[in-house]
């Protein structure tokens, strides 16, 4: 991407980030997502089809750059539930509006569908950390039901927490919940099998 067009997605970027912090992202017009970018509505365009998709956008490629789980453990999964709860802190009002009010659909499937990618990517890589069901659906099956239900729990944790508040100080501990609600292989210590 050249620097003009790389420019451009930066402020693009800050725009609809401050913006959607101040006001629910479905009321923002293109008119006014453009102006505080100092971009013309048609660059706009060039970029988005909408103010509510370009922070879509915007929060999926920072989810996508949180670290997930490189390995099994309650500790590592701790931290890297730790680190998503961390950027949602730093969005709190952008997902408090669109997970507590309802305000935006579209950010909960972009968070959900995140979560779900890379936790499905985790347990490619470590077949062993899904749990075993006797008499079960199959393997792959049983990791998409997994796959849906950690990360549709964890979205609707994160929507308890922001309603409650959403206090930083709560971080470790709402990591730690969420870890131990979770599937029992992804609670052991390292170096356990269950």
């Amino acid at each position: 991407m050249d620097p003009r067009q790389e420019r451009t997605r930066s402020s693009l970027r800050s725009a609809v980030l401050d913006l959607a912090a101040h006001r629910p992202v479905g009321s923002l017009s293109v008119t006014e997502v453009a102006r505080a970018a100092g971009i013309t509505r048609d660059t706009f365009y060039r970029h988005a089809a909408s103010p509510v998709e370009l922070l879509a956008t915007v929060l999926e490629e920072e989810l996508r750059r949180i670290d997930p789980p490189t390995r099994g453990g309650a500790d590592e999964f701790v931290r890297a539930e730790t680190r998503l709860l961390q950027h949602v802190a730093a969005r709190r009002e952008i997902y408090r509006r669109a997970l507590v009010e309802g305000a935006e659909g579209r950010v909960r499937q972009v968070l959900q569908a995140v979560l779900a990618a890379r936790l499905g990517e985790y347990l490619q890589d470590h077949p062993q950390d899904a749990p075993a069901v006797p008499d079960g659906l199959g393997d792959d099956v049983t990791r998409e039901i997994l796959v849906a239900y950690s990360a549709a729990g964890t979205v609707e944790a994160i929507t308890a927490w922001l309603r409650a508040g959403g206090d930083e100080d709560d971080i470790p501990a709402l990591a730690r919940t969420i870890v131990a609600v979770g599937p029992p292989s992804w609670n052991r210590p390292v170096g356990r099998t269950p």
